[in-house]
């Protein structure tokens, strides 16, 4: 099968939301689509809780870092060992409303380089309590850096 979309999931002693994260994912179509968390050394139970949640899903990948490395590297590595054509930073202690996956994917096939998506900020208990319009007030926006002449591509 074809990975066009890599799920990228930095995480650092994320064990009280990393679960929820990842099952927010699993919970959506699947199909061309990967997980791949990338653990900067977590003392806590982080590793335990993925390695359950490939039980159920194949294609998770985990790697773990032997001592930490900083955010931006494990970062990086989190992009690095993605096998899709696109990767989605997703935080570890961040869910995804339901549809998510199948919206970028629909994205994705419009051939676009770049999306960016608005946000809810929630609660540990993720009760949302501000929504964050990145792009405008109202809604999502897809840029097509091609047909800007102020942008060389």
């Amino acid at each position: 099968m074809t990975i066009r979309l890599s799920i990228c999931i930095p995480t650092f002693n994320r064990a009280a939301f990393i679960e929820e994260t990842i099952e927010s994912v699993l919970s959506q179509n699947m199909d061309g689509v990967e997980i791949v968390v990338s653990d900067n050394c977590s003392q806590d139970d982080t590793e335990k809780i993925v390695h359950q949640l490939q039980q159920k899903f194949s294609r998770i990948t985990y790697f773990r870092w032997e001592a930490n490395k900083g955010a931006d590297l494990n970062y990086l590595k989190a992009v690095e060992i993605a096998r899709g054509e696109y990767c989605w930073l997703l935080g570890s202690d961040d869910a995804l409303i339901p549809g998510a996956v199948s919206r970028v994917i629909s994205e994705i096939k419009q051939g676009y380089d770049i999306y960016l998506c608005n946000r809810i900020d929630c609660s540990y208990s993720l009760q949302p309590f501000k929504k964050f319009n990145w792009l405008n007030k109202s809604a999502d926006k897809v840029f097509d850096f091609r047909q800007r002449e102020d942008i060389v591509v």
